[in-house]
């Protein structure tokens, strides 16, 4: 059986995963332009009119710059908060699929688990995609990491976390007081060592594969977050696990998840 993960895009110019297997073909956010998300669904082997949903996790326009034009172009349904799909603009009432920030539903023969995240949005929400055998958790944009976080994640394969920022280069960076307090802020965004000291709390015993998504371009590099959250999973006797780095400008996948 198939159940792979292709990350299109993470970043703060746009995210979008796809989740499949034989069956089913979902897409988790939407933040690149029709044109954008039809080119990099092509090149990881996919097609928009196969998509069967799509998840959104929030409102920020990273996440659903072309959400609503998809949506209407090839019917597909969206799943999200009532805070999230309020910000979309959807031509059929039937493709809202509203959901609450902690939910079991089902997307053909996926089963998804829907859990609240602290971020500065109207409702986020983290995602589990799970089939008979295998999980994969989904958990970016994020402020902070807690224990029923790492309770939820704990069984995944393979978790998408976020690892967005390295706190010195993002202090000594160009951003403004502001906005460097927001990314750092309870409700912002994970740096590299949260990332690493999540999978400490997670401790998961089936995790095959980490991918590290949302990484600033500003304020981050890949070594620096790969190493993190590498010497952390070794200290924890797992320096078999998978560690890769999620791309803003190309797809990276796909990953299958049951052959890890």
């Amino acid at each position: 059986m198939q159940f792979s993960i292709s990350v299109l895009a993470s970043g703060s110019s746009g995210n979008s995963l796809v989740v499949s297997t034989e069956h089913e073909t979902i897409l988790i956010d939407a933040g690149l332009s029709a044109r954008q998300l039809t080119l990099r669904l092509r090149q990881s082997g996919f097609d928009l009119e196969k998509i069967s949903a799509l998840l959104v996790t929030h409102e920020h326009t990273d996440h659903i710059y072309g959400a609503s034009t998809i949506a209407n172009r090839w019917n597909i349904p969206v799943y999200g908060t009532t805070g999230t799909l309020s910000r979309l603009r959807l031509k059929e009432p039937r493709l809202y699929m509203p959901i609450s920030n902690l939910s079991d539903f089902a997307v053909g023969s996926l089963e998804v688990r829907s859990f609240p995240v602290p971020h500065d949005a109207r409702d986020p929400v983290g995602f589990i995609i799970s089939t008979h055998e295998r999980s994969l958790g989904i958990a970016t944009d994020l402020g902070h990491f807690s224990t029923s976080h790492a309770e939820m994640l704990k069984q995944c394969s393979w978790i998408v976390l976020e690892s967005n920022h390295d706190p010195k280069m993002l202090e000594s960076g160009p951003y403004p007081p502001f906005l460097k307090e927001r990314i750092k802020g309870n409700n912002g965004h994970l740096s590299n060592e949260q990332a690493a000291t999540a999978l400490r709390l997670i401790a998961p015993p089936r995790l095959s594969g980490v991918i590290l998504a949302h990484l600033s371009e500003r304020n981050n590099t890949r070594d620096l977050a790969e190493l993190s959250v590498m010497n952390t999973l070794r200290s924890m006797d797992m320096g078999t696990t998978v560690v890769t780095t999620a791309a803003q400008n190309r797809p990276v996948g796909p990953f299958n998840i049951l052959e890890s």
